[in-house]
């Protein structure tokens, strides 16, 4: 039966009426999204524009704002290639080293502690817990600069431990993991523990493929952790070999002159990094952060 059939027997407008109707909310709702998208986006698109811009006119443009300024006027990658005359390729792969160990590790910390506090009864277990996701709430740079003056007693500044081993106990990650495998079936744990299945192998071969998004956006979060890390690695790495991006950057500021350049370009490549992995993972993400509420 047509729409138009269903309206004229029962004087009411169909489903399919109602979803072609002219809704006034619903257009101010979008124009609103647009402006408050457009609002962040435009310094975005004038960073990269100006990253590809030579740096004499980059700030030409702001004498005369027009739309035209969201695009390189005569466009050149000398910002980039001047990267590499203050070694910003070299702390671009510590930052990338840095990361990449954290993930790794921190993945299997992570996911053993949230194995032990879905899967094994214990007492104390939910207070365990607890803590894990107060002190997960505590900001970490409140206790950075304590901390540093324990690592640089203990011989370990300036070193690759220092600067990954705070990053790997992520409690944020801890708490996603344990939500999704507190939801895996205990069936097919029993019919693995049968087959003489020890805890590590049930966590490897069941626990973690049925976990999947979970473990993605536990990888995410440790990765973007230690990627925009700051105040962490400028305290404990103070030697050169051992500096991370974020620091080299903020080290072109001097007190006379600046390559905004130089400066846009570096924070064009922080920026895509991790703005690419997201857009790799994201359905990943909405779904693991959509389950932690239904579960919640």
């Amino acid at each position: 039966m047509s729409a138009e059939v269903l309206e004229s027997i029962t004087g009411r407008p169909s489903d399919k009426s109602k979803s072609r109707s002219f809704h006034p909310r619903k257009l101010v709702l979008t124009l609103v999204t647009a402006v408050v998208a457009a609002f962040f986006a435009l310094p975005v698109i004038w960073i990269t524009a100006s990253a590809f811009t030579p740096r004499s006119i980059i700030f030409d443009s702001l004498n005369n704002p027009s739309p035209r300024m969201l695009l390189p006027s005569q466009p050149t990658m000398e910002n980039f290639m001047n990267l590499g005359t203050f070694d910003f390729w070299l702390y671009l792969g510590n930052s990338v080293l840095v990361a990449g160990v954290s993930v790794v590790l921190g993945l299997v910390l992570t996911s053993l502690a949230a194995f032990a506090l879905a899967t094994l009864n214990f007492r104390g277990r939910g207070v365990i817990f607890a803590v894990i996701v107060i002190l997960f709430m505590i900001p970490f740079d409140a206790i950075a600069v304590p901390l540093s003056v324990m690592f640089f007693e203990w011989d370990l500044a300036n070193t690759y431990t220092a600067l990954i081993l705070p990053g790997l106990a992520h409690g944020m990650a801890v708490f996603s993991l344990r939500q999704f495998f507190m939801n895996v079936p205990h069936s097919m744990v029993e019919a693995a523990a049968l087959d003489g299945a020890g805890p590590l192998r049930v966590l490897w071969q069941i626990y973690i493929p049925l976990s999947k998004p979970a473990v993605i956006t536990a990888a995410t979060l440790l990765f973007i952790g230690q990627w925009v890390a700051y105040l962490w690695p400028l305290l404990v790495g103070t030697q050169n070999s051992k500096v991370l991006a974020p620091i080299a950057l903020a080290g072109i500021f001097s007190e006379y002159n600046v390559d905004y350049g130089r400066l846009f370009a570096g924070a064009l490549l922080l920026g895509v990094i991790p703005g690419v992995l997201l857009l790799l993972v994201q359905k990943y993400f909405t779904t693991s952060i959509a389950s932690e509420a239904d579960k919640g």
